[in-house]
């Protein structure tokens, strides 16, 4: 910030009073004089004329410690100032630098476009950036070309660039961007990033893989490229260091904070290797429920493990998977649902894959977990498996909140191509599906709705293996399908999760699963064929068995 150059002018107020916010700011942004100040900087903000309000917002901009008070005052800019597009261009913009996904940002961002498209050269830039936030990734690429057309070496409209053709299936063209963008500039933080994604969804996973690797090398504390390295190593079989660059999970928010719980509000240490001869480790779930199931089966390994050097386990379960876990938990280890009790030590259940060197060797394909044989056999009764016709229970859709859920997902019209395969019935398990289930149902498909009926995960279990099979796209029931030995299509789109490796039809984690997976990115009509074709023959050979 400049100095003020008298002690009068609305200006030189403005500017006392933001130097004294900044240092405020630095010294405990927390403390009340801090707030009294940003009071009393957005009051003397009030008495600044418009051809000096938005360059002094500008300045504060740069100041790391006064982004959110830089984006308030934008804001009041607007309010102020509604009628002038750089105003709302600096609103778009400073919410963009706090948070890439910010809500406020595009709107701010397209009220300053209709106004003066030319308000700032990088307008284009930021508008970009706010759609490939909202995943609209055609109006995404049509800004980056704008933004193209008034600085052609802009590594940053490339690499976003790249992200929108990412979004819309074009591979060619989106590591053709990131390329470019490397090219302007070799350094650039995001591009690396994009470029092996890309790679990845090419199946160029040698050439992804020499990338990240060489990335991590210059940036060894960049765990956004470490742990996509992680995952790609996983995906190829690699698995100590894939195991160990999987740590880098917990630089995402929710991770994070679920870290940050035990090891600084319940005081509980993160394990490292420490002897544990007397001691107690108590070993959670981080993740969601189908890595969960996933990961389970080395739970007695870990016990056996930790035994061996002198400990006791401790295991935090989520309460809709204790019944179904509870006959694979060791005698010795305690149980504890929901929460994690006080332990000398903690950890999370895929943080020992590492240090305990899970692998090909320790990795079983076969069934692990089960239902009770009375529970599955009263499921037979129910769902009519045996009266000629095929049964098969199915999921299309996973949590709304997954990031990858729209990709992975199949659209409602392949949804109603595979319904309308004959002779089979289909028994949805989707929760929180019953409205859609009807309509299919007026339209004539043969679909029944259980999805309120399974409250837990052990009574879903039963349904698996009590029907024919099961066909699903990449959620938890994939994951507990594979768990329990039911004959399984899993319908994946082209990459679909690293855990499903790069083998096209078969798993090493579940024997029972046969992946039909999409030929080319956002098609789903080859893999609807194909497991139409499928379900055709099984269909056939249920009608035959009934006569």
């Amino acid at each position: 910030m400049p100095q003020p150059n008298t002690p009068d002018t609305p200006v030189s107020r403005f500017v006392a009073v933001a130097q004294s916010c900044i240092q405020a700011s630095a010294q405990d942004p927390n403390a009340s004089e801090h707030w009294r100040l940003f009071d009393e900087l957005l009051v003397s903000f009030n008495d600044v004329a418009e051809q000096d309000a938005l360059p002094l917002i500008e300045q504060i901009m740069n100041e790391g410690a006064m982004r959110f008070v830089a984006r308030t005052l934008a804001r009041r800019a607007t309010e102020r100032f509604a009628h002038n597009a750089r105003a709302w261009y600096l609103y778009g913009r400073t919410a963009l630098i706090i948070s890439s996904d910010s809500p406020e940002a595009g709107p701010a961002l397209e009220r300053a476009w209709s106004i003066d498209p030319d308000a700032d050269l990088l307008l284009p830039l930021c508008r970009a950036a706010a759609f490939v936030a909202g995943k609209q990734y055609p109006e995404a690429e049509a800004a980056c070309h704008e933004m193209l057309r008034r600085a052609p070496d802009s590594a940053d409209a490339y690499s976003n660039l790249a992200i929108a053709m990412r979004g819309q299936f074009r591979t060619n063209e989106s590591i053709a961007a990131a390329e470019a963008a490397l090219k302007i500039d070799p350094a650039h933080e995001h591009a690396p990033l994009n470029l092996a994604l890309s790679l990845v969804d090419a199946w160029r996973f040698d050439d992804a893989l020499t990338l990240l690797r060489h990335t991590i090398a210059q940036r060894p504390d960049d765990d956004r490229i470490r742990l996509p390295l992680g995952e790609l190593e996983l995906r190829l079989g690699i698995w100590q260091s894939g195991w160990s660059n999987m740590h880098a999970r917990f630089s995402l928010p929710g991770l994070r904070e679920q870290l940050r719980a035990r090891e600084q509000e319940c005081g509980v240490p993160h394990w490292r290797g420490e002897p544990l001869e007397g001691r107690t480790l108590g070993v959670w779930l981080e993740q969601g429920y189908g890595d969960s199931i996933l990961l389970i089966r080395f739970l007695p390994l870990m016990a056996e493990r930790v035994r061996a050097l002198g400990g006791k386990l401790v295991f935090g379960c989520f309460g809709p998977l204790v019944e179904l876990f509870r006959p694979l938990i060791p005698a010795d280890v305690e149980l504890n649902v929901d929460f994690l009790k006080q332990t000398d030590f903690h950890t999370p259940l895929m943080s020992l894959c590492a240090p305990f060197g899970f692998g090909n060797d320790t990795l079983p394909g076969e069934a692990y977990l089960g239902a009770d044989d009375a529970d599955v056999a009263q499921w037979r009764k129910r769902l009519g498996v045996g009266d000629g016709r095929l049964h098969i229970a199915l999921t299309w859709t996973g949590n709304p909140q997954q990031t990858r859920n729209d990709i992975r997902s199949l659209p409602l019209a392949q949804l109603e191509e595979l319904l309308a395969t004959e002779n089979v019935v289909f028994h949805s398990v989707n929760p929180a599906a019953s409205a859609l289930v009807a309509t299919l149902r007026d339209k004539g498909f043969n679909v029944i709705d259980w999805g309120p009926e399974l409250k837990d995960f052990i009574t879903t279990a039963a349904l698996l293996q009590a029907a024919d099979g099961v066909v699903t796209t990449c959620t938890s029931i994939a994951h507990l399908a594979g768990a329990v030995g039911a004959p399984t299509l899993l319908m994946l789109d082209r990459v679909a999760s690293f855990i499903w490796g790069a083998e096209h039809e078969r798993t090493a984690w579940y024997d029972s699963i046969r992946i039909v997976r999409q030929a080319h990115y956002g098609d789903w009509s080859d893999v609807v064929a194909r497991t139409r074709e499928a379900l055709t023959v099984q269909a056939k050979a249920a009608s035959t068995r009934s006569k």
